[in-house]
């Protein structure tokens, strides 16, 4: 792993590369019900950070990039003996709910010494869901928005309102259970 940061009152960047190889992993074959070593995983991605702040405007954003592939023995039945035979390698992808692309934003406004607005972006691309007796599923990409404000009534009183995923839009982080739809987080906030 490798990178570079920078920051100063104004702005702040990091950037993260990241190499991984991982020997003799361990997977389930289930054609044999039995474990076995893969021969070789590879995993590598950056990582992005960015940040500006300028007088009363913030922006802040982050993205990241993960792709893994794994090498290992590819199998053929053999229906002679009843077994399953080694004929070769194979290649794939199997970082499981991991998109190799995502990316979060938001902007904020600081209007008054009380006041603050802020929106914020949540993008996941396509991913992969691991079945059991099954081919993975591909899950498809999503993208929520969602808006902020608060204010400060007191200083030990601030009140706010959170709402999320405001274009109501249906995702799946994994593959079976609902995610949120359209909701609201309103509250106050007593600092003693």
């Amino acid at each position: 792993e490798s990178g570079v940061q920078y920051a100063d009152k104004k702005y702040n960047f990091r950037a993260v590369y990241f190499y991984r190889t991982i020997k003799n992993g361990i997977d389930y074959n289930l054609a044999s019900n039995s474990y076995f070593n893969n021969n070789k995983q590879n995993d590598k991605g950056l990582e992005l950070e960015a940040g500006l702040r300028c007088g009363k405007f913030s922006l802040n954003a982050n993205y990241s990039y993960i792709t893994g592939k794994v090498n290992t023995w590819k199998y053929q039945f053999d229906p002679v003996f009843y077994s399953y035979s080694i004929i070769g390698d194979t290649t794939y992808n199997n970082l499981f709910r991991r998109p190799t692309h995502a990316l979060n934003a938001t902007a904020g406004y600081q209007a008054t010494k009380k006041l603050y607005f802020s929106a914020s972006l949540h993008t996941v691309g396509k991913r992969y869901e691991g079945q059991f007796e099954a081919l993975p599923v591909e899950m498809k990409a999503y993208s929520t928005i969602d808006v902020y404000t608060g204010f400060a009534v007191h200083p030990s009183v601030y009140l706010f309102v959170d709402l999320r995923n405001i274009t109501n839009q249906k995702f799946f982080d994994v593959l079976g259970y609902n995610s949120r739809r359209f909701n609201m987080t309103a509250g106050v906030k007593w600092t003693l």
